[in-house]
């Protein structure tokens, strides 16, 4: 599929993705200079992809590059002001090659992923981490809900489930169960000391701040959760239809309902948007990061791309102490979480064939 629009500006001359692949292989080899933390073993040589032993497979690889792919062309739109051709991914721009830059995203996203799988593991959340255990929970969870539409029985959420939303649904919610049991095990420890520096923090930090955002937010979902089953390259075209007509400064809610694009009316206050983070959470960055009238860039996230127009900020009342422990414990703790991953990822064994991930982000870019 395009992933954003028709581009044109790279310094290479444009070739078919098909022909692009055997450039792309011989390419990649410059990959393993450029990432410090890559180390070649002789499983390299049996084209393996593997981080702290637990083996990376090609529908695992699959899901990070269809999370990435518009990012990454999108930064090549806006910092080079490049357009889509067969050959774009590998175009060079100013020294910077897009397969390059997709496949550094993937590989650090991964090493984080089983890191943190890895604290799954030893906190005793999850017994077997590797991605066949996932495919089975998805396809019971997929029974489950086809024979609960069947009872007459609600159902929340699409009734087919699509790999990459519930590939990253359940990663969120396995790190918030992690991050409980890394708690009950003195693992992490949060202090009321700690708690009530933050809290003065808070509150400095609130008199400036809004408590609720009230947003437009127009999705469109393609695959298996979209109505109609949409794909990924009619749900794209569509909401970059969207987008061209919001630069003439329209209303976001009005365009997208002349394409026919879902809208729905939000009331964002910090609780709203904790539940929203967990399934969205560069959305909710990118709604942190707008004023009122303004519209977010297209972000494609949790199978579906968005646009969101923030209405209104209203001004916050800073809150009790009691009020806001738990969240500002919460938030601490995933604060120190956080820096165990970095710290880990760090030290992590990453076995990364160069060859190997190009090839196979090759295959996956090919397919629509």
């Amino acid at each position: 599929m395009n992933d954003v629009g028709k581009w044109k500006k790279g310094s290479s001359a444009p070739f078919a993705l098909t022909m692009t692949l055997a450039v792309l292989l011989l390419a990649a080899g410059a990959l393993a200079v450029s990432y410090s933390r890559t180390s070649i073993s002789p499983a390299s040589k049996q084209s393996e992809l593997a981080i702290n032993g637990e083996p990376v497979t090609a529908e695992e690889l699959t899901l990070y590059v269809s999370r990435n792919r518009a990012l990454v062309a999108d930064y090549f739109r806006q910092t080079y002001g490049a357009e889509y051709t067969e050959g774009f991914w590998s175009a060079s721009y100013s020294g910077e090659i897009p397969l390059f830059k997709l496949n550094e995203r993937v590989k650090e996203q991964f090493i984080r992923t089983k890191v943190e799988l890895l604290f799954a593991k030893r906190a005793s959340v999850e017994e077997n981490i590797g991605y066949g255990h996932f495919l089975e929970r998805l396809k019971v969870e997929g029974e489950r809900r086809v024979a609960a539409v069947k009872r007459n029985e609600a159902v929340y959420g699409p009734t087919r489930l699509d790999a990459q939303s519930y590939y990253f649904h359940e990663l969120s919610l396995i790190r918030k169960a992690t991050i409980e049991a890394m708690l009950a095990d003195g693992i992490l420890s949060v202090s009321e000391t700690e708690l009530k520096e933050q809290y003065e923090a808070f509150k400095t930090a609130a008199a400036g701040t809004e408590e609720s955002t009230s947003v437009q937010w127009a999705s469109m979902a393609y695959g298996d959760a979209a109505v109609g089953n949409s794909t990924q390259k009619q749900a794209y075209e569509m909401m970059r239809e969207l987008q061209s007509a919001l630069s003439s400064g329209s209303s976001l809610k009005e365009e997208a309902g002349l394409l026919g694009i879902p809208v729905i009316s939000a009331m964002l206050n910090e609780t709203a948007r904790r539940s929203y983070a967990m399934d969205y959470p560069a959305a909710i960055g990118a709604i942190d990061d707008l004023e009122a009238g303004e519209v977010s860039e297209l972000m494609e996230e949790n199978g579906a791309y968005h646009l969101i127009g923030v209405e209104a900020k209203m001004a916050a009342v800073t809150p009790e102490y009691e009020e806001v422990r738990g969240s500002l414990a919460e938030r601490l703790a995933e604060r120190k979480y956080e820096q165990l991953v970095e710290t880990e990822a760090g030290r992590a064994d990453v076995q990364w064939d160069d060859e190997a991930a190009a090839a196979r982000i090759g295959l996956a870019l090919g397919v629509d």
